[in-house]
């Protein structure tokens, strides 16, 4: 039988990735409908970034670039970019966790 401290060891690295495909369809629901294309081509520049590193200054672009004109776009980005861009983290073999659905909801171990 596997103890708890075992477990807790075993998952502690354990994190949630949201499919992109469902966090953009959120993101574009909360913006303006005349903004819509400009922020869906930005947003998929900072998911498909090559790095983590280059994701977050595209998404400090972003944010300071359309802070007046969608407001509620900008925070769903905000609330939902740890989880959109884990897979950033992954190794190239598992890219394909990017738009892979169902499940909408991947497992991600750091």
């Amino acid at each position: 039988m596997l103890g708890w401290s075992k477990l807790a060891f075993t998952f502690y690295r354990l994190y949630l990735a949201t499919c992109q495909t469902h966090f953009i369809r959120n993101l574009l629901d909360a913006a303006p409908k005349s903004l819509q294309g400009e922020i869906y081509r930005k947003v998929r520049e900072i998911l498909d970034a090559p790095d983590l590193d280059t994701a977050r200054l595209l998404l400090d672009q972003m944010l300071s670039e359309y802070a007046d004109k969608a407001p509620k776009a900008l925070q769903v980005l905000e609330d939902g970019f740890d989880d959109a861009t884990a897979v950033l983290s992954l190794p190239e073999r598992y890219a394909s966790f990017q738009t892979e659905h169902p499940p909408c909801v991947c497992w991600v171990f750091r």
